[in-house]
């Protein structure tokens, strides 16, 4: 249950149709797959101000994503029509982080990039879980993609206060 005034987050989006049964593939942009499996409530929509709530019918981890089945979606055109959604949830049904050095991919997403010295490199527009680390997605004005690990050697500050990344630039990065 959400909180009135409560902040709400975008946790995951909706890629594609999945089958013929009405399921959705959820791609997400937490990191911790499991937990949003077990959320209370979730919300669709495009916009935080046109979500609306929807029950989770099932749900299953593959690969590095979920197949989910909401209610009243039962066949692919259904699905099909939600694509492109963005999964939200309250934070309050978030689990605390414990670690200083451990982030929500939810709150580093829209965070401005810089290096250490203060060049704007772009803001980071997605993440990407690899086997190794996770990498941002760090797109500049121009749309110029730049992928940076997220590990410590390079992500040297994060601010999410002031929604920025201080970045030591590697060479070939």
């Amino acid at each position: 249950m959400s909180r009135p005034g409560e902040r709400w987050l975008v946790v995951g989006r909706i890629v594609a149709a999945f089958g013929i049964r009405g399921e959705v593939r959820v791609r997400s942009s937490t990191g911790q797959l499991d937990r949003l499996l077990n959320a209370d409530c979730w919300h669709i929509g495009t916009a935080e101000q046109d979500r609306v709530p929807v029950k989770l019918v099932s749900g299953r981890m593959q690969g590095a994503g979920l197949i989910v089945s909401v209610e009243g979606v039962v066949n692919r055109n259904q699905a099909e029509a939600l694509v492109g959604q963005s999964l939200w949830l309250p934070r309050s049904q978030l689990p605390e982080l414990t670690d200083e050095d451990e982030f929500y991919w939810c709150d580093l997403i829209g965070c401005q990039v810089q290096t250490e010295e203060g060049l704007p490199l772009g803001r980071v527009v997605e993440m990407m879980a690899t086997g190794a680390n996770d990498v941002l997605v760090v797109h500049n004005e121009e749309g110029v993609e730049r992928l940076l690990p997220m590990t410590a050697e390079v992500v040297r500050q994060v601010d999410l206060d002031g929604r920025v990344l201080r970045v030591w630039l590697m060479p070939g990065l």
